[in-house]
């Protein structure tokens, strides 16, 4: 059971790696220094984008 287990969590994990998103709505943000930054600018340039939405509450 144990060997089961440890194969289903395995393959969890690396597809949660490797599963890439197919769409994604474009944004256009303007940072602390007033530079506007636009999403399909950097994906359209083969940047990774990495979006971490701070919630404060």
């Amino acid at each position: 059971m144990k060997k089961i287990f440890s194969l289903l969590f395995l393959f969890a994990v690396s597809y949660s790696i490797y599963a890439q998103p197919t769409e994604a709505v474009d944004f256009t943000v303007i940072d602390i220094d007033g530079v506007e930054h636009n999403l399909f600018t950097y994906l359209d340039a083969g940047k990774y984008v990495y979006i971490d939405f701070l919630l404060e509450g």
